[in-house]
């Protein structure tokens, strides 16, 4: 279905575009040397990372360079037109996101058929984690870096000081070792407060009441009803493996009830 983002009003509401820095300029296609795009849960750390380095930097009267932010809603397909808009006047653009590169070949595919002159970087260039989950504070380093840059090719000095990484970095900087220096209590993991599967363990428990059962559990952060005081896990192997293990111990003890606990996200990828 070929839909114009630019101008369908629901889907430029998953799309939004927001503007910051010093020069803030609410015009489209108003020039600012980087563009930032991101989506999921990387957008609220870019949104957060932002929001430090705008705070540090109004505390030590550093001035930070215009941005442009783009938080993607629907990557697929991919939002041309959004993008293009959201291109125009940026010199470069910075992508954060997780797992494989979409949104980042989204750019870089439109920048070809467009002879965009704007620079996409990334995961791709090395200028995002290209590997397990961004965080706020990676962000914020990162983001840092690449606003100086956009700073000194501003002013006109490639070897400019990286101000806004220094502040990023101090802020960021551990606060020292603790005081205390006493042995740590013990705390043994558990399942989190509110989980659904502690109420299915203790409902299975129930239900099986004195009669013997083996409980077969599977791959997953339910193996934790293994541990007192539910103790509703007596095997784990693998993915699946609960319901065929189960199948097993009925077989081979068929006085015991064979119970197997697997996830939902397990089962339809190997329990079936």
């Amino acid at each position: 279905i070929a839909r114009d983002y630019g101008t369908d009003p629901v889907l430029a509401a998953f799309n939004p575009v927001e503007e910051g820095g010093d020069a803030q300029t609410g015009a489209s296609g108003a020039s600012a040397p980087l563009g930032i795009v991101a989506g999921g849960v990387s957008a609220a750390y870019t949104r957060e990372a932002l929001a430090l380095i705008a705070r540090e930097a109004a505390c030590a009267g550093v001035p930070v360079p215009p941005w442009r932010l783009m938080q993607v809603g629907t990557p697929y397909p991919f939002p041309a037109d959004v993008a293009r808009a959201f291109a125009e006047g940026l010199d470069e653009i910075v992508v954060f996101e997780e797992l494989d590169s979409v949104l980042e070949e989204g750019l870089l595919a439109l920048a070809g058929r467009d002879h965009a002159a704007w620079r996409v970087r990334g995961r791709l260039t090395g200028d995002a984690r290209d590997r397990g989950e961004n965080d706020a504070e990676d962000i914020a380093r990162r983001l840092a870096r690449l606003l100086d840059e956009a700073a000194a090719r501003a002013a006109g000095a490639p070897d400019g000081r990286p101000a806004l990484a220094d502040l990023v970095e101090a802020a960021l900087a551990p606060a020292g070792a603790p005081a205390y220096d006493g042995p740590l209590p013990v705390r043994p993991p558990v399942l989190c407060a509110g989980c659904p599967h502690r109420g299915s363990f203790y409902a299975v428990k129930r239900a099986l009441g004195k009669r013997p059962a083996v409980l077969c559990g599977d791959i997953g952060c339910y193996t934790l009803g293994n541990a007192a005081p539910l103790d509703a896990v007596d095997t784990c192997l693998c993915m699946g493996a609960g319901i065929t293990i189960a199948q097993g111990m009925a077989v081979a003890d068929p006085a015991k009830k064979a119970v197997a606990f697997v996830g939902d996200s397990t089962f339809f990828a190997s329990g079936l």
